[in-house]
């Protein structure tokens, strides 16, 4: 049984999609396709990386992770639980994030829990590079995008 009133943070589910601008170029924006009430639990943890770090557990550059010297990289894992929506059920986790309290989460899994149709726990993971949020789905490339209530 759902505990409906442990739904107390509003979410924003995003999804990249492709428009064109004013010249007629592609480019990518982020579209607001739903909120939603949900459930967080950041008791998942938190990790705390230096740049040598990282490098040393990725044996290598991490792509967009990549920071100068001296700064930390704080990954914050997040469970989001949603009321069972089928049109989340199936979540592209390179085309969706989550807004949340104004940060950006990454999607890395969603999970139909039992398969009862019952609610959607989403993982999702804020990567916060000395408090500038980064996004490793849209590399700096997209915008922000328009808003379409779901």
């Amino acid at each position: 049984m759902i505990d409906i009133a442990s739904y107390n943070q509003r979410i924003e589910i995003q999804q990249l999609t492709s428009t064109k601008d004013s010249r007629g170029n592609p480019e990518q924006v982020w579209t607001t396709v739903g909120r939603r009430w949900a459930k967080a639990d950041i008791s998942s943890g938190t990790a705390i990386y230096t740049r040598h770090e990282r490098q040393s557990a990725s044996a290598g550059y991490d792509g967009p992770e990549f920071y100068a010297a001296g700064q930390e990289l704080v990954e914050t894992k997040v469970m989001f639980e949603i009321r069972y929506a089928k049109r989340y059920e199936q979540i592209d986790t390179n085309e969706y994030r989550i807004i949340w309290k104004g940060r950006k989460y990454d999607i890395k899994a969603v999970n139909n829990e039992n398969g009862l149709n019952e609610k959607l726990i989403i993982t999702a993971i804020c990567k916060d590079s000395n408090n500038a949020l980064t996004s490793t789905q849209n590399n700096g490339a997209a915008s922000e995008g328009g808003v379409s209530d779901g």
